[in-house]
Formats: structure tokens, C-alpha cells, sequence
């Protein structure tokens, strides 16, 4: 399955953001939509391309950060 240094390989940052990719695949997996590795990863990377594009306000930045150093 797909794993954080996969999703580091596409250009996105660790954070909380990996969980909800993650979560997203293994559901999709186990729902019978993803027949092998390459449509998890395919699935994993047009998710992480939407965060990467996303905009975070500055009080997501600030969770984020509090978040990370909790």
C-alpha cells in the first residue's frame, strides 16, 4: 500500500494531511474500487495534489503548528 514516503515522493510536506490520505485509500481499497498498487498510489496522488494546491489560512497554519509541537 501506499506510504508516507510515497506521498513525500509527489512534493507534499508530512503533516496531518498523510492520515486523511491514507485513510482515504484503505477505504477505497477496501471497497473493491483500487484493482492493484499503481490505483493506490494513483488515488494518493491526485488527493495529495489537492492539498498541495489548497491554501491554508493562517489559523489552519497555527493548528497545524500547534498540532506538530504537541
Amino acid at each position: 500500500s501506499v506510504s508516507g514516503h510515497d506521498l513525500h515522493a509527489c512534493g507534499l510536506e508530512p503533516g496531518p494531511h498523510y492520515q486523511k490520505i491514507f485513510r482515504a485509500v484503505l477505504n477505497a481499497k477496501l471497497d473493491g474500487k483500487l484493482a492493484d498498487k499503481h490505483a493506490e498510489f494513483h488515488l494518493a496522488r491526485r488527493i495529495a495534489d489537492g492539498y498541495k494546491r489548497a491554501p491554508r489560512s493562517a489559523a489552519r497554519l497555527r493548528k497545524d503548528r500547534n498540532n506538530a509541537s504537541s
